[in-house]
């Protein structure tokens, strides 16, 4: 069985050896350049609800989403019945203008999100996350970064869903909203869910 570790290692290996010229060092500068600096965050978004907005606000660059697809995200239904195409449907809904790009990764890797970024014209500076996910993504930007020429900074923002604001609210509550044909509830806590987009949400959690 592959540890994350080395499922980690194999990856940058991997991106060093498919990308030796974006990364050769007398290169690197330019390349960076002419890219657009921007804050990534890595969630799973079933779906994106107002909960996430000061994730996104409190950016301090125009923000590029990256969806998790993994393996073991793609197994469990239940937590994650909405696909990479659903979710994305949902976040170009809500037309929230700090968002400049949305991609897919299948694993929660620095060296895969820098890489991703790159061939997609974004260079990350800055990523946003919970504090259950700090001390990963920290060891693996003090591992991997400074090999890929990145400089990312990891700002952690937690949310307290006991709360009864807006940080108490979960994907969960809003799917238990959708599934119960509770338009009312579903609309609180979402961005701009139209009816339609209520219904299509309403089959594809069936």
């Amino acid at each position: 069985m592959i540890t994350t570790n080395n499922k980690f290692n194999s990856l940058f290996n991997q991106i060093l050896s498919e990308a030796k010229e974006p990364f050769d060092a007398s290169k690197i500068e330019q390349f960076k350049a002419e890219n657009k600096q921007v804050t990534i965050i890595p969630a799973r978004l079933q779906p994106m609800h107002i909960g996430h907005k000061s994730l996104i606000e409190s950016a301090k660059y125009p923000v590029v989403i990256l969806i998790v697809e993994g393996e073991k995200t793609s197994l469990d239904k239940d937590k994650n019945p909405l696909s990479f195409e659903d979710r994305k449907k949902v976040i170009e809904a809500a037309k929230l203008e700090k968002i400049v790009g949305i991609l897919k990764i299948n694993m929660a890797s620095i060296p895969l999100m820098i890489d991703i970024c790159r061939k997609s014209g974004f260079e990350p500076k800055e990523l946003i996350c919970g504090l259950d996910r700090q001390i990963g993504y920290k060891a693996q930007i003090d591992k991997y970064a400074s090999q890929l020429s990145a400089n990312i900074e990891v700002t952690v923002l937690e949310r307290d869903e006991e709360s009864e604001d807006v940080s108490g609210i979960s994907a969960t509550k809003v799917r238990e909203a959708i599934r119960s044909n509770n338009y009312k509830a579903a609309s609180k806590m979402m961005f701009n869910l139209t009816p339609e987009l209520f219904n299509f949400l309403k089959e594809k959690l069936a």
